[in-house]
């Protein structure tokens, strides 16, 4: 048996695992981290204290979903696990927001890609029906493995197929 991935293949980055290790941890038995973090826009590293809420691991990268104890809003954040230049567990519980579900989370597509324009559009694009042409061959993997559940296939005259769908963009 083998495995092929339909994308590239990735090198996973390389992770602090005395920092993954405590994340972990802290993650398993409910605790607050402090965390030295250098986010992706940034040179350096800031120190945030941390609520951390689950592990989601997309490709190659594994995320935190945290909230900052500095956020009054509590925004839920993700966090690259090899961002993390040292975390410490701390003796303080941590906070969950009342609300978060993390399958509804992932459903509302809050680990996919997105894009400003999203917030323009109904349900920020969730449930967005799609017309797609393409040649029959281009086409062919996509009446095998659908796009959604509702899709339907129409071969037209001129050695084309349409392809109609309801996906989250």
């Amino acid at each position: 048996v083998r495995i092929e991935t339909a994308t590239q293949p990735l090198i996973a980055p390389h992770i602090d695992l005395d920092s993954k290790d405590n994340i972990y941890h802290a993650l398993f038995y409910q605790l607050q981290i402090k965390a030295c973090y250098t986010r992706s826009n940034k040179s350096e590293a800031s120190e945030y204290v941390l609520n951390p809420i689950a592990i989601i691991q997309r490709g190659v990268i594994i995320y935190l979903l945290a909230t900052r104890t500095d956020d009054p809003k509590a925004i839920i954040r993700t966090f690259a696990l090899h961002r993390f230049a040292s975390v410490e567990i701390l003796d303080s519980t941590a906070v969950t927001p009342n609300d978060f579900h993390l399958d509804s989370y992932l459903d509302a597509g809050s680990m996919g890609f997105t894009h400003p324009l999203l917030s323009q559009l109904p349900d920020r694009g969730k449930n967005t029906p799609i017309e797609l042409r393409f040649t029959k061959r281009a086409g062919k993997s996509l009446t095998e493995s659908k796009l959604s559940d509702d899709q339907i296939v129409v071969f037209n005259d001129d050695e084309t197929l349409t392809i109609h769908a309801t996906v989250n963009l």
